[in-house]
């Protein structure tokens, strides 16, 4: 029996920002649930290899996307990290939106279409302090983060 899938199947991969990006602290990033959790008991973690030990694509983003064209990827899953995008909750950082900009737009550019996820289990430490999702105050943050 010959299959055929149909048109505009998408062919990619998936990631997150805290798998992927690296640049731990960089450009203004601030701590996420994944990089506390990491530094109170990086015995959990594969091979003590946190949020720190990635494939750096917060620096190689340009040679990564070439990479998904080259095996015919049409697509990529991946998130943005809320602590990277707005280190405070309040203040947008710059230098975040840049790289998220040029990030997607070089994907578009190669034919490889960015599915975009905004939160992927690492909301910024600052708000886990005042309860994370059990307070009322987280909602309206990421309703803030998402707009």
């Amino acid at each position: 029996m010959n299959r055929k899938f149909p048109e505009g199947f998408l062919w990619g991969a998936a990631t997150s920002a805290p798998q992927s990006e690296g640049a731990q602290y960089e450009d203004g990033r601030t701590p996420s649930t994944w990089d506390k959790w990491f530094e109170l008991e990086p015995e959990y973690f594969n091979q003590d290899q946190g949020p720190q030990e990635t494939v750096q694509v917060y620096k190689r983003y340009q040679d990564d996307v070439k990479l998904m064209s080259a095996i015919n990827h049409n697509s990529h899953r991946t998130s943005i990290s809320w602590n990277r995008l707005l280190p405070d909750g309040k203040t947008v950082n710059e230098k975040a939106v840049q790289f998220y900009r040029d990030y997607f737009k070089r994907m578009k550019e190669e034919g490889v279409e960015p599915i975009v996820n905004l939160f992927h289990f690492d909301m910024p430490w600052w708000l886990m302090e005042c309860g994370g999702w059990e307070a009322r105050e987280s909602a309206d943050h990421f309703a803030h983060y998402a707009k």
